[in-house]
């Protein structure tokens, strides 16, 4: 094994942590007569979500379909729900110190699955272009490839620089870590802050 030069981190459920409201997601399945689990779907499960963190579909029209598929508004009543439904969204300063330790040894790069306007979002939302000493911010929306193909995690490397045999992919999802692997990166299942730690140490990352 190559020595690491850089780390990967998604963004989602790492770095930002996503404390979505159960109680609005029931509420609105209850006052629509949705089936259980029709808010996330909505939001993430149909066509128009791929298509809209690919840079297919305008976010506007991202809205419309969610709107369509929870039977509400557009845009009043669908924007509310959405502003109330991430409005827990706070990020884990625990990992900005990580990474912040990791640099500047590592290259470091942010990587989500996001509309291209949730670049901005993302940044300065949560103070993530201030607060947070990355290489890269590594958007699907905007170079049009979304996890989990292989291809980008091979840009996510080749954008830093390195070989994918040299970097290190950290994910919430097995199926991205597994296509990180699947090109040579190291890839770390995320388990948490002290796993992440454990798991780092043993490939020889200085943390």
């Amino acid at each position: 094994m190559k020595t690491v030069r850089a780390v990967c981190l998604s963004v989602a459920e790492i770095l930002v942590k996503q404390d979505h409201r159960a109680e609005h997601e029931a509420e609105w399945e209850a006052v629509k007569g949705l089936p259980p689990g029709a808010v996330r779907h909505a939001l993430w499960g149909g066509p128009w979500w791929q298509e809209y963190i690919t840079g297919r579909r305008t976010v506007d029209s991202y809205h419309r379909a969610v709107a369509e598929a929870l039977h509400m508004r557009f845009p009043d009543e669908v924007m509310r729900f959405i502003e109330l439904f991430y409005a827990g969204e706070q990020v884990d300063d625990a990992l900005l110190a990580l990474v912040a330790r990791l640099r500047p040894r590592y290259r470091v790069s942010l990587v989500t699955d996001a509309g291209p306007e949730q670049q901005i979002q993302l940044l300065h939302k949560f103070g993530l272009d201030t607060r947070v000493a990355s290489d890269d911010h590594l958007i699907s929306g905007v170079v049009g490839v979304a996890k989990p193909s292989p291809i980008l995690f091979q840009l996510a490397c080749e954008r830093l620089g390195v070989a994918p045999d040299e970097a290190v992919m950290v994910d919430t999802a097995a199926a991205n870590v597994e296509a990180a692997r699947s090109i040579g990166m190291q890839g770390v299942l995320y388990a948490g802050l002290p796993a992440l730690l454990e798991a780092l140490q043993a490939l020889s990352v200085n943390v």
